[in-house]
């Protein structure tokens, strides 16, 4: 027996006591704080805290601590057992003296009742302490936070299940299918003078990549527009990214979902910057030899991509060109075109429809003949000009593929006419 303690506070406590700790939530369901995840708190610190009174006493509060950590060149896999914090109950933690103290992560699942959500501030009067733990000790890189905006600040809002609230507030299930089989779509669009841009195309096109998946966006236009609105008003956005996320919600064993209790959110981030010299003089891209998996869905898996980044940064290329068979689909983040005898080249098929793509394709018809259909490996390298369009660059002319270039290798007339177009469209 290491100690005892009743029931008088809240979960809404513990939540508290615990990020104090630097504890990162990690699952939150029904406004119940069903998980948290925290990295790198020795267990004494952590113990105490939950074995104080004064700070933490919810009722039938079950904790279940569980280990799998590399301790002095031998690891320590052991689940230490549950165990129940009820009134005048004495808590028995089989073995903890063992590992007290060498521990560095801990997995705590909290599970609690609806009516211990509201709560009290912790009570200092007692003179026990809080254990203090360091942020930057708790989470040493950015990339390890869990249920967080990772590189954003703490005033940072955005929207989840319906609700605004501050990024180190928000959770996901760690069993969200989305997250354990990648099964979620998403949509990209920019402001324009703060003004969210072609909102209603790319909202078409996030309910149609979800549609493929069987899901649907639990929320109307208008709601989320909206929500938009007001994330870009929170964040302090001069002109911003808007990134919506939608997943197949919970899985409890990662093959099973419910498709009616997705998970939805949307993001704000400062707009990508977009090197000057590529408008100006022409970008360069990779090939590869890619079909994606549901390429009308704008779908998360971006792994083909990902992998060819370090390639793409040391070219100082722009994006991949994805082509199966001899024949191109796209780029992995951008529609491409093709421009020979002043006709535009535009795959028709097996490819994600592009919102801004489709707008400058809609500019050109008074100007240039558009020729749909499929467009091989040979058409791009022998191609006059080339360009891509997306929803963060607008239009970009391409003018080498690999160690090949295009046309003259520079940006020709017809990419330049559409550019321009496209500027007068946007800007006015």
């Amino acid at each position: 027996m290491i100690g005892r303690t009743h029931a008088s506070r809240s979960a809404g406590t513990a939540r508290r006591v615990l990020q104090r700790l630097g504890c990162v939530v990690a699952h939150r369901v029904q406004n119940m704080w069903d998980g948290v995840l925290v990295e790198s708190v020795q267990l004494d610190a952590l113990l105490d805290v939950l074995l104080d009174q004064s700070t933490l006493n919810p009722p039938q509060l079950r904790i279940k601590i569980l280990t799998q950590v590399d301790v002095s060149a031998f690891i320590v896999r052991r689940c230490i057992s549950s165990f129940c914090l009820h009134e005048h109950t004495s808590i028995a933690l089989d073995g903890v003296g063992r590992v007290r103290g060498f521990l560095r992560k801990v997995i705590v699942d909290i599970h609690g009742t609806s009516s211990s959500v509201a709560g009290t501030a912790p009570n200092r009067s007692s003179g026990q302490s809080i254990p203090r733990v360091r942020r930057q000790r708790t989470v040493a890189l950015p990339k390890r936070r869990c249920g967080r905006t990772v590189g954003m600040h703490n005033n940072q809002h955005i929207y989840l299940n319906g609700e605004i609230l501050r990024a180190q507030e928000a959770a996901i299930s760690p069993f969200d299918i989305g997250l354990l089989r990648g099964y979620a779509v998403f949509d990209l669009l920019q402001t324009v003078r703060g003004v969210p841009f072609m909102v209603t195309e790319h909202l078409q096109r996030f309910r149609a990549s979800a549609a493929q998946l069987g899901l649907a966006v639990p929320a109307s236009d208008a709601d989320i527009v909206t929500a938009i609105e007001d994330l870009l008003g929170r964040n302090g956005h001069k002109e911003a990214t808007v990134r919506l996320v939608l997943t197949g919600g919970v899985s409890p064993d990662g093959m099973h979902f419910d498709p009616t209790t997705p998970t939805f959110y949307i993001l704000t981030h400062e707009m990508f910057d977009v090197p000057a010299s590529f408008y100006v003089s022409g970008a360069t891209l990779l090939t590869h030899e890619h079909r994606r998996e549901l390429p009308e869905a704008k779908t998360t898996n971006y792994l083909t991509w990902l992998k060819n980044h370090p390639r793409i940064d040391e070219a100082g290329a722009l994006d991949v060109l994805y082509h199966s068979g001899g024949i191109i689909s796209e780029a992995a983040t951008a529609s491409f075109y093709v421009v020979r005898d002043s006709k535009i080249l535009a795959p028709e098929k097996g490819v994600l429809w592009g919102t801004v793509g489709s707008l400058v394709l809609e500019l050109a018809k008074g100007h240039f003949e558009i020729v749909y259909g499929a467009v091989s490996l040979e058409d791009a390298l022998s191609a006059d000009e080339a360009f891509l369009t997306s929803s963060v660059r607008g239009v970009v002319p391409i003018v080498r593929l690999d160690d090949h270039e295009i046309g003259n290798g520079a940006p020709g007339p017809v990419t330049k006419k559409l550019m321009h177009l496209y500027r007068d469209r946007v800007y006015g």
